[in-house]
């Protein structure tokens, strides 16, 4: 039989590579019986980690950003770690529905054949939260009046339309 030896492999990974991607070693597998001929092709398949937020489609990052009710009405700055070290800062604006999207250009991932780079897009989400202590309850009723719809059944309305077109 033959005996196995240990070699360490350097590869370099090109920026953008996506999951089950294969990449092609020649003459790095198997030698040849006998060590007559050439030895054999190593293939390497490519997994990436899954990230605690993003979600991938192509070069573009999808993530969801789940705001408290004030910070959409008032409008909010967000800032957090991002894949290429540098800060990601998502300005939601005053009167983001939840539901919206939000997209920053080019910093998504870098494209594969195009030599740019992806979108981060941001799916703003209302966070409604599992516990409101007595005070802020107080709070919302004494408000609800001023944020509630005043035309609900125009609202409804607009709704079924927006849907349909």
């Amino acid at each position: 039989g033959q005996t196995m030896k240990m070699t360490t492999l350097r590869f370099s990974i090109p920026a953008g590579t996506e999951e089950g991607t294969r990449l092609r070693m020649r003459s790095r597998g198997q030698p040849a019986p006998k060590g007559k001929g050439q030895q054999g092709d190593l293939f390497i398949e490519i997994e990436v980690e899954e990230h605690p937020w993003f979600e991938r489609s192509g070069p573009d990052l999808i993530m969801s950003l789940p705001l408290g009710y004030a910070d959409l009405v008032l409008g909010t700055t967000v800032s957090l770690d991002h894949l290429d070290g540098k800060n990601l800062t998502i300005k939601v604006p005053a009167g983001t529905n939840s539901g919206d999207t939000l997209e920053i250009r080019k910093r998504g991932l870098p494209g594969r054949r195009s030599g740019g780079r992806g979108d981060v897009i941001v799916l703003v989400k209302l966070h409604m939260p599992k516990k409101v202590d007595k005070k802020s309850k107080k709070a919302l009723q004494e408000l609800r009046s001023s944020l509630a719809p005043k035309d609900l059944i125009d609202r409804i309305k607009k709704d079924a339309s927006d849907r349909r077109s």
